[in-house]
């Protein structure tokens, strides 16, 4: 029964849609409540003009996503899951680098399973004395702002990067040349870039034929995203940065990474793991940037492992 599974927000990267969990292995799946949510503009998912920062795209998500539950997003969809866990903070006050975590925000040092995963009512976290552990209960709401500040139990981020678009100070991330091409390419022939960047998420994979195919199979099921999402999904991509943010964020966090991904480097989680306290890093061998579609068993471990301290 769903009420017996925790619930697990999806979020897709850019210019995919909902199909693409499809492709997602049983010993993931039958074990939660799945929530996919397409982002504004894509598939089904409506898009305003007004819609153009990323605050705005989180709180498009955060309407359709359950009250409490572990959020999954890869790519684009994971840096939208990292603002949403931003904004269900307490309201009126965000906080800045350094800044304390409010007290019903802190971490448990205890959790609770079923059957080796979590229920809606269980907590969530990394009980593994290897790595780096956290451990986060779901507070019991007592106002508007602390069942806000519960909604996200748990972070489960995919080739992710705080920021994109390389920096002097930040070079595992991607050419800035290259979402220039983007953005050129993408005003002239919207398919083709598409399917440029289609290519990109799978190049080095050891499966890379039949993860593309998988993409494009995904894409084609759904309507096509809008352009203007597009265009404001690559704005997002190349000028968002939240490396400054990361440790502002109290929930227990998963990154996954890809050895071969050209988009994300995984030399990235060396990174992440001195910019975000709750943070644990790991590489999926042999995977490029979409490691869900070309090897979703070692995804699911590694999932279980983060929650657990256990293998599926």
């Amino acid at each position: 029964m769903h009420n017996d599974r925790p619930n697990l927000v999806l979020l897709h990267g850019w210019g995919m849609n909902n199909a693409v969990w499809d492709a997602l292995p049983a010993t993931l799946t039958d074990r939660f409540h799945l929530h996919p949510i397409e982002l504004p503009g894509h598939g089904h998912a409506p898009f305003e003009t007004d819609w153009r920062d990323l605050p705005d795209w989180a709180d498009a998500v955060l309407a359709q996503a359950p009250e409490q539950a572990i959020w999954l997003g890869w790519s684009l969809g994971a840096l939208v899951a990292l603002q949403a866990a931003l904004q269900t903070r307490v309201p009126g006050r965000p906080l800045g680098p350094g800044q304390q975590v409010p007290a019903e925000d802190k971490p448990s040092d205890s959790f609770a399973t079923r059957d080796g995963w979590p229920s809606n009512s269980d907590k969530v976290g990394s009980p593994s004395s290897a790595s780096r552990s956290s451990h986060l209960s779901r507070s019991q709401p007592t106002s508007r702002s602390n069942q806000r500040s519960s909604r996200i139990s748990a972070l489960i981020l995919v080739t992710a990067n705080p920021r994109f678009v390389q920096a002097a100070d930040w070079r595992a991330a991607m050419p800035d040349e290259v979402f220039d091409g983007f953005h050129a390419s993408l005003l002239d022939d919207p398919n083709a870039t598409l399917e440029r960047f289609l290519s990109l998420q799978v190049r080095g994979s050891e499966d890379a034929r039949e993860t593309l195919r998988r993409l494009r199979a995904g894409i084609a099921e759904r309507p096509q995203p809008q352009p203007d999402a597009l265009q404001v999904g690559l704005d997002l991509l190349r000028e968002e940065d939240l490396r400054a943010r990361l440790a502002d964020i109290p929930q227990p966090a998963l990154w996954l990474f890809g050895e071969r991904d050209t988009l994300v480097p995984s030399a990235v989680a060396e990174r992440i793991e001195l910019l975000m306290p709750n943070a644990r890093c790991q590489t999926i061998p042999g995977a490029a940037h979409a490691p869900l579609l070309s090897h979703g068993d070692a995804v699911a471990a590694a999932i279980a492992d983060f929650l657990y301290g256990t293998s599926v």
